[in-house]
């Protein structure tokens, strides 16, 4: 039969990408580069995308660093794969990397680039580089959508920049854009770290005339504040409002699960009222990551 050219093993290596089977993408391209086949920016692509997939940054960093060794010229989307690959294994100082190189090679970053790179700084606490992309965008001609909002308060609230946090969340709507689930999110928990009891409670007030439901972690810190506050009544509603919000059968473990967490916070509150040591703080920290 014919042999397998480089269109051939570039269209199975885009199938491989497709389905996420990164290491089988990997392997046709050994044998796509052992038949002495010259590679296209479009085969690197799809393999560095499958890696992406398959949440392998090294690989797709080192797949990036073989096409300068060919001499093959990384476009938009080969960065856009290799940060967004960074981003989901958690390598922001990568991320960042390619980000200059890119813009070393005067390729535009998009918005999706630059949503992968903020979402990277916010896993890697880089508040910093998140605030400093952020106010880059218009800038570059874009627009921040709820994505660049949501990583830039994610990584201001895991920095401990809590009114910056809040101030992204209230420029949301000059933005026009309708605050998700997640922004709510990053916004309790910065209020809820300053300690700002009356804001935390009145975003979750907010969020259930949305009809959106809480995770365990926001329940936890909003059954925590209940009990710091003594708070009975809005202990027992927020509960009610959770099993309100699960009346299907298909949602009664997310409900039993919010609910289970609640018990647990409140036990440990509890529980914590009574310690004279060090367990206290063993018991807040455990509380707070139910």
């Amino acid at each position: 039969g014919l042999a397998p050219d480089t269109v051939a093993y570039s269209a199975a290596i885009a199938a491989c990408a497709r389905a996420g089977r990164a290491e089988e993408a990997e392997n046709l391209l050994g044998e796509l580069l052992g038949e002495r086949l010259e590679p296209h920016v479009i085969t690197y692509n799809s393999v560095i995308s499958a890696c992406e997939k398959g949440r392998a940054p090294r690989k797709a960093v080192a797949l990036l660093d073989d096409m300068r060794r060919r001499r093959l010229s990384p476009d938009a989307i080969s960065y856009n794969s290799g940060i967004s690959a960074c981003e989901k294994g958690d390598d922001a100082a990568q991320a960042l990397r390619l980000f200059s190189e890119m813009q070393a090679q005067r390729l535009r970053p998009t918005a999706v680039t630059l949503n992968a790179t903020i979402s990277a700084c916010a896993k890697g606490t880089l508040w910093e580089e998140a605030l400093r992309l952020f106010a880059s965008l218009p800038h570059r001609g874009l627009a921040a959508d709820v994505v660049t909002f949501n990583a830039t308060m994610s990584a201001c609230e895991k920095g401990g920049r809590w009114g910056e946090a809040l101030h992204l969340f209230r420029a949301m709507s000059l933005a026009s854009l309708s605050p998700s689930l997640v922004s709510f999110n990053a916004a309790m928990l910065a209020c809820s770290s300053a300690g700002l009891t009356s804001e935390l409670f009145a975003l979750a007030d907010a969020l259930f005339a949305l009809g959106l439901r809480p995770d365990a972690q926001i329940l936890a810190r909003l059954l925590m504040h209940c009990e710091q506050e003594g708070l009975g009544a809005r202990e027992e509603d927020l509960l009610v409002r959770v099993e309100g919000l699960c009346p299907k059968a298909s949602d009664a473990l997310g409900a039993s699960m919010l609910q289970g967490s609640a018990a647990v916070v409140v036990g440990l509150r509890r529980l914590e009222d009574g310690c004279t040591d060090g367990s206290s703080a063993i018991l807040r920290r455990e509380a707070a990551l139910s």
